[in-house]
């Protein structure tokens, strides 16, 4: 099929019932008949204890933080991109997977309102978004049903926001 909800509705079944190994199998077959249109199965498979297709690529962000309030810079900006880094992993069969990590200090109440609704791209698997605070508080935003941007919790100037997402190219 040439969309992954059958997919991943079958591997569900598979892996609720005990059958993880066959839901591996079945991922794998469908990543391997449409690797383009599949890619993203990628990211279930690894979730399902697969190999990750991003293993030595990802960043840590907790580490970037420290370091850059270790280092204690002033900066005048509005906001300032604490880390801002993409990886674009091409796999044999053509297919692709794009990671975007970023996490933006906000250094004026413009930053907070301009920042506080997110838009993820529509394509995209969310694996982290968060508002971090100032004494290292991590808050997760509560999704509201129907609306297209997710509302970031309790945004102060002095906040980081951190987000990564996955897309299939």
């Amino acid at each position: 099929p040439r969309a992954d909800a059958s997919v991943v509705e079958a591997v569900d079944h598979l892996v609720a019932n005990g059958e993880q190994q066959a839901g591996m199998a079945m991922l794998d077959r469908a990543i391997h008949l449409e690797p383009i249109t599949m890619a993203h199965l990628r990211l279930l498979r690894a979730t399902l204890g697969g190999a990750d297709p991003f293993q030595g690529f990802r960043i840590d962000g907790a580490e970037v933080l420290r370091a850059y309030e270790a280092a204690s810079h002033e900066y005048e900006q509005p906001e300032v991109y604490v880390l801002d880094y993409a990886v674009t992993r091409v796999f044999e069969d053509g297919s692709s997977l794009h990671l975007v990590h970023q996490i933006i200090r906000l250094q004026s109440e413009e930053a907070v309102d301009a920042q506080g609704e997110f838009a993820p791209p529509g394509d995209a698997a969310m694996l982290k978004l968060r508002t971090i605070k100032a004494d290292g508080t991590r808050l997760e935003p509560d999704l509201i049903e129907g609306k297209e941007t997710i509302s970031l919790p309790n945004l102060e100037v002095g906040d980081y926001i951190e987000y990564e997402y996955v897309r299939a190219l």
